[in-house]
């Protein structure tokens, strides 16, 4: 089950949030039924941004997808993208570690005091010991997921995967151009 709320932040069109202003540096947004247009000019007025135009969604996307398809779907540019997605990853999974070394020393504690409790329990299982031996546990697993969070999700992708991009996005990209076009 997702939250309603994160709708709320996804763009609704292919370009919201790329597009920025040649006058004032503000973002471009859909002003219109299908144009997109500068958003400070319609929110603040000519005092602040001068640039009232406004571009067609469709032809500005058409002519966008395009050039993507056209020029950017290179063996070459392919496998920087795979080079420079394992850099980031690679970067990521440096960061991740270097927070989760911070937790392993609570990690340990907290799994030294649940043996600890369990010994004690073994000799005499008192309830009082049972609800520390909970918490203690409950604290474990936090550290745990906090840990799981920190992992990276993906592998990096190889340059011999960078020659498979072009088959792979060509059917993204058909995809994206009916989405597009659809109300």
């Amino acid at each position: 089950m997702t939250n309603p709320l994160n709708k709320a932040h996804r763009a609704k069109f292919l370009l919201a949030r790329f597009l920025t202003c040649g006058c004032c540096g503000g973002g471009y947004t859909v002003v219109g039924k299908d144009r997109y247009g500068c958003f400070t000019h319609r929110s603040k007025g000519t005092s602040v941004c001068g640039n009232g135009k406004t571009v067609s969604r469709f032809k500005l996307e058409e002519r966008v997808l395009r050039r993507v398809r056209r020029g950017l779907l290179t063996p070459e540019l392919a496998q920087a993208f795979a080079a420079e997605v394992g850099r980031l990853l690679a970067a990521h999974e440096a960061e991740a570690e270097a927070q989760t070394s911070d937790l392993a020393p609570a990690l340990a504690e907290v799994e030294r005091r649940i043996e600890s409790l369990l010994d004690q329990i073994e000799d005499d299982p008192r309830p009082l010991l049972l609800d520390r031996l909970t918490r203690r546990e409950a604290e474990r697993d936090e550290i745990w997921a906090r840990i799981a969070a920190h992992r990276p999700r993906s592998v990096a992708p190889t340059p011999e995967d960078s020659c498979s991009l072009r088959a792979t996005a060509w059917p993204t990209w058909d995809f994206v151009q009916k989405l597009r076009c659809s109300p």
